[in-house]
């Protein structure tokens, strides 16, 4: 159950359910899963966005054949039934097979508040995975994220990584806001926010930083221009400077 450890996903349709299923099929083993996600220490402390869990429950429920679904999951679903729908819930992220979990406060709708930056996309869940599994590219660096969102990804490096120090930039006052929070309740103090607004003049010395990351940064394509021009005075500094960069257009 160690990669099942927590409700990790943007998706409650993208959790593992092809491994948890295997283990929904028995009331004992039904009861570990629970108490690896619906039932987590970490769940009540910050409480998950009440859609979230019923979307949840739902796949959890269709999983099930061979016997009935345990109590606990009901009681869950009532619990969050009562509750008055919120597009905000905290979500808990574990890239390690549960050895430590980072949780941020993340929206439902794709966009909220004039944003996308207020939840955390799959490039970013992918990117989290690859800097987990790759420690030293990271050791004792000092990371600038480029549109940090609510500041997974550079909470997962400081958390995970050894790095040296980390700096999150965005620039809608909420998602700010939001990335501030997610330092807060993970109590980091490795880690700083900053404003940069691509569309304006670069406001970050590029001699304090050693890596540049960034995941799942663009939506509206007319942007791209911007990003780029931004990375290119934080790299005007560095010669032996090395870009590695992958863009994924989804014609849907």
């Amino acid at each position: 159950f160690k990669n099942l450890s927590l409700l990790f996903l943007s998706n409650s349709k993208d959790f593992p359910w092809h491994i948890a299923k295997n283990y929904l099929n028995s009331v004992a083993q039904q009861q570990k899963l629970y108490d690896k996600t619906l039932g987590h220490p970490l769940g009540a402390a910050y409480p998950m966005a009440p859609d979230y869990v019923r979307k949840f429950i739902k796949c959890w429920t269709n999983q099930v054949i061979n016997c009935d679904v345990i109590e606990e999951v009901y009681e869950r679903l009532g619990d969050v039934m009562t509750v008055v729908n919120k597009d905000a819930g905290y979500k808990l992220y574990s890239f390690d097979g549960g050895l430590t979990h980072t949780v941020a406060m993340e929206t439902v709708s794709m966009c909220s508040r004039g944003t996308t930056g207020l939840r955390s996309w799959n490039a970013s869940l992918a990117f989290c995975q690859w800097a987990q599994n790759n420690q030293q590219v990271f050791r004792n660096k000092r990371v600038l994220e480029l549109g940090c969102g609510v500041g997974l990804l550079g909470c997962v490096l400081a958390r995970g990584t050894r790095v040296g120090h980390v700096t999150l930039t965005d620039h809608h006052t909420s998602v700010l806001e939001a990335a501030r929070h997610t330092i807060s309740i993970n109590k980091l103090d490795n880690v700083d926010v900053k404003t940069l607004d691509w569309t304006k003049e670069c406001s970050v010395d590029s001699n304090d930083f050693d890596i540049i990351v960034a995941a799942d940064v663009v939506f509206d394509p007319s942007l791209l221009p911007y990003l780029a021009k931004t990375i290119r005075k934080l790299l005007r500094n560095h010669n032996d400077a090395k870009e590695v960069l992958r863009v994924q257009h989804d014609s849907k």
